[in-house]
């Protein structure tokens, strides 16, 4: 009998194929046409189909339209992640996180070209793909570490011309920079934070200054007869010497500090020349004799806080200076002699 069989065709070509996966579909055109070929035979009077045959045939069809309802997933969506995770330049992150990504994103293609998927199955790509990529950790800028980093190593091959204190935290600072620098998975944070230090540390530099106009002054001075001036002269004179002296012998000293002290110096010697009437040319303090001769040491005069030949410090020489108490009692001492003579 091929009623069965007939009423199963019938059925079939009533189920809706909307969207059913290509397997089932697949399946389900060769039963169909296998069940109407067997009947047409059948109805032809064909001794070669059995009822084996005719039955086998119909208990296909039916199989086949109990999967029916397998359709195909709505892959819009993924479709468009995918082209997303496409477009990301991997170089732009670092490196955990991408085999992980890379492994979804192929995922989600075979999901994509399967036309068997269904949505719980694409559903789990689309996620698999969209953790991935929130799990990417995009490379931190770099470009103000990098600045920075440029502008020190300018400073290093010149570090002998910057007072020691601030040095060594300077050069490990621009070490712990460096590594940031190279670092593939530094963060923001880490980046921002080396070369806040390091820009800190490089501030905190102090150049040395340049004395030498300092120097010169002071032992020019350190050679003047004292005794040609009023007592208030000589005060001044000798405090601004102590006080350039201060400042020559400071490893700390500023260049404005330094300039400072050769300004003062310069301004008591020549406001003490004027008080003489011998004014000075500027920027070179003479020397004057007790005979009132400019530009050479008088063999008897005394000098503003010692002459080498009494022990005062020389700015070059670094000899020990005699006490001040000392050096103030000669140069009294010959100045009244000179007074007397007169």
């Amino acid at each position: 009998s091929t009623s069965v069989l007939s009423y199963a065709i019938e059925l079939a070509e009533k189920a809706d194929t909307t969207n059913v996966i290509d397997s089932v579909m697949e399946r389900y055109n060769k039963a169909l046409a296998d069940a109407k070929e067997i009947l047409a035979k059948a109805e032809a009077g064909d001794d070669s189909v059995t009822q084996t045959m005719v039955d086998g045939s119909w208990k296909e069809l039916i199989s086949v339209l109990q999967f029916m309802e397998f359709k195909k997933g709505d892959k819009s969506e993924l479709e468009t992640l995918v082209k997303m995770a496409e477009e990301l330049n991997l170089d732009d992150y670092i490196e955990a996180g991408k085999k992980e990504f890379q492994d979804a994103l192929a995922a989600a293609k075979e999901v994509l070209e399967d036309g068997d998927a269904m949505q719980p199955e694409i559903d789990e790509a689309y996620k698999n793909l969209l953790d991935a990529m929130n799990n990417l950790v995009k490379k931190a800028d770099k470009t103000n570490l990098i600045s920075v980093i440029e502008m020190a190593e300018t400073i290093v091959p010149n570090l002998d011309k910057y007072q020691e204190e601030g040095k060594q935290e300077f050069k490990d600072a621009l070490d712990a920079a460096k590594v940031i620098r190279d670092k593939e998975d530094a963060t923001q944070e880490e980046i921002t934070a080396a070369w806040n230090t390091l820009l800190t540390t490089m501030s905190q530099l102090r150049l040395i200054p340049d004395k030498g106009a300092l120097e010169d002054l002071i032992n020019r001075v350190n050679t003047m007869d004292l005794s040609v001036y009023s007592a208030p002269a000589q005060a001044r004179v000798r405090s601004a010497l102590a006080a350039a002296t201060s400042v020559y012998e400071n490893e700390k000293a500023t260049q404005a500090e330094v300039d400072a002290a050769v300004a003062n110096l310069q301004a008591a010697v020549d406001t003490a020349n004027a008080e003489t009437g011998k004014e000075e040319e500027k920027g070179t303090a003479g020397t004057t004799d007790k005979s009132g001769n400019s530009g050479e040491k008088s063999s008897t005069g005394s000098s503003a806080a010692g002459s080498k030949a009494s022990g005062q410090k020389s700015a070059k020489t670094g000899d020990t200076a005699n006490a001040a108490m000392l050096a103030g009692a000669m140069a009294a001492a010959l100045a009244a002699m000179a007074a007397f003579k007169k």
